[in-house]
């Protein structure tokens, strides 16, 4: 490993990591960047490593030498770590604001700050959105992490497309924090992530299994959705055993139902909001909910369902009222199709409309890919091949209910 610093020559190689981040100004504040290159020494790093820093303490700081180094190196290096241990007053890293601004849209670049690190949050919202990655909180795991990118071994689940979905559900439906008891998202880094480690973990770490499971499987429904709206057939499937897996005719019959009724983003919006306030009117956080609202906790789900709808302030009048007469006149479908006793009456069903009814149906399949959602989300486990003939039978016999062919 060759340590490269700011008062010498610039050596060209990709196989190099540029540590970038606050640089102490007075001589009794510790630089990160030598416990970095420890690091970097002990997991057997055999590049260029980029400190910005002058390897000779007594030779004089040129301001205009350093951008220029820094410039020609940051443009060469292969990874650019950003590692930002901010505090105040002693490292405020102002100048490293502007530079992370520069890179970090950069695919090369890895970003990270110890959990104590004051006034990162707006860069942490930022390095989320354009990469899909969660910051770093332990030094070491952001360089492995970026070593790995060079050996090109580099492996996120958090950047897949399961998290960038959650990420945006999670900012765009509010209400969803009340399926933890209205925590809040903690980006944090989960050191060990893989594919046993459930949703609500990687954004709750602090909840127990326990207390994520309705969110979980709220989650996976959601998911589920997307899943099958972008066609990733492999995805939605991974769990599944292989004697009753979910066939590709049967996944495309299904796609091709949902979004002849889902079918512009309006209606997206509805159908994934409404999944997220069943299950919310369906558990027992409600009622906190309704405390922390001023209403009377004992109530039962359809009217918790109604009274959410009303204080909602970004839904149109005629999306509210359409909900309320779907929650008012549906029936429970997954109980339907596993034959299982239903109080429910064809008159009601009757005052839907034909989008309101297979809206109802929709949300029923959806809500069931995610049942089991508090065991795993590597796909979905219960809309297997056998659930799935059964909830069409089941379907088409509320499509005689009704009144229509199918």
């Amino acid at each position: 490993m060759i340590v490269n610093y700011s008062d010498q020559e610039v050596i060209k190689s990709k196989n190099s990591i540029f540590l970038a981040g606050p640089t102490p100004r007075k001589i009794e504040i510790k630089s990160y960047r030598k416990e970095a290159i420890e690091i970097l020494e002990k997991i057997g790093f055999n590049g260029v490593v980029y400190v910005p820093e002058l390897g000779n303490n007594q030779k004089d700081f040129d301001y205009t030498n350093q951008i220029d180094w820094e410039t020609e190196a940051l443009n060469n290096a292969g990874v650019i770590v950003f590692w930002i241990p901010r505090s105040f007053p002693d490292m405020p890293a102002f100048t490293t604001n502007v530079e992370f601004g520069e890179w970090y849209k950069e695919d090369k670049t890895f970003y990270g700050r110890p959990n104590n690190s004051r006034k990162n949050r707006y860069l942490d919202k930022k390095y989320l959105l354009y990469t899909k990655r969660l910051p770093y909180s332990s030094l070491e795991n952001l360089l492995k992490a970026s070593v790995d990118k060079l050996n090109g071994e580099y492996i996120d689940l958090r950047a897949s497309t399961e998290y960038c979905i959650l990420e945006y559900i999670m900012n765009k439906y509010v209400e969803i924090y009340y399926l933890v008891g209205n925590s809040k998202l903690v980006l944090t880094e989960y050191d060990s992530i893989n594919e046993n480690i459930s949703y609500g973990k990687i954004f709750f770490p602090n909840k127990s299994e326990e207390d994520l499971k309705v969110f979980n499987k709220t989650m996976l429904s959601i998911v589920s959705y997307y899943l099958l709206k972008f066609g990733y057939y492999n995805s939605f499937t991974a769990c599944q055993k292989s004697e009753d897996k979910l066939t590709l005719n049967d996944f495309n019959e299904l796609r091709k139902y949902i979004f002849s009724v889902i079918n512009t983003n309006e209606k997206e919006n509805l159908i994934l909001y409404y999944i997220v306030l069943n299950s919310l009117s369906r558990t027992k956080i409600v009622n906190k909910v309704f405390e922390e609202m001023g209403f009377d906790n004992n109530i039962d789900s359809n009217t918790a369902f109604k009274i959410i709808i009303k204080q909602n302030k970004l839904l149109c009048d005629l999306d509210k009222d359409m909900l309320r007469n779907i929650i008012e006149n549906r029936i429970d479908v997954i109980d339907f199709s596993k034959k299982e006793c239903v109080k429910f009456s064809q008159e009601y069903i009757s005052k839907l409309s034909k989008f309101e009814f297979d809206f109802m149906i929709v949300e029923a399949m959806l809500e069931f890919a995610g049942k089991k959602g508090n065991i795993t989300q590597n796909g979905s486990m219960s809309l297997n091949h056998f659930a799935y003939i059964n909830f069409k039978s089941a379907v088409r016999k509320l499509f005689n209910l009704y009144g229509v062919n199918d």
